[in-house]
């Protein structure tokens, strides 16, 4: 599934029009919009405030990837450890610390690969 495509199914999901979603996120036309939906503007500009206008992460608005699920899921994962980690002995927080960090540059790394591979999909002949 391409960029213009997750846009559009996911604006269309949240029931808004191209005008609407131009003005959530601000600065840009709802022809725009319609440009990046029919794939014929590839690297649109705003693309983080698209996401959040959307609702969506701005990893996978670009790369739509399973991946991404991934990254959630260990988001959701470290937020709970956080939330937790009043609650834990100070030698239980040193050893959670130690997974986050883990955790977070896993994430790193694969939100890296993910652009380059869509970067690499997106520009061919600039690779």
């Amino acid at each position: 599934m391409s960029l213009g495509i997750r846009v559009k199914e996911t604006r269309e999901r949240r029931g808004l029009t191209l005008a609407e979603l131009a003005t959530k996120v601000g600065g840009i036309t709802g022809q725009a919009i319609q440009q990046i939906e029919s794939g014929s503007t590839l690297h649109p500009r705003k693309l983080e405030q698209r996401a959040a206008a959307l609702g969506v992460r701005q990893e996978w608005l670009l790369v739509g990837s399973d991946d991404c699920a991934n990254v959630l899921a260990n988001d959701k994962i470290i937020s709970d450890i956080i939330y937790n980690l009043p609650y834990l002995t100070s030698s239980e927080q040193a050893e959670i610390a130690k997974y986050v960090v883990e955790m977070a540059n896993r994430n790193k790394s694969v939100l890296n690969e993910l652009s380059n591979r869509w970067q690499a999909d997106t520009n061919p002949h600039e690779v």
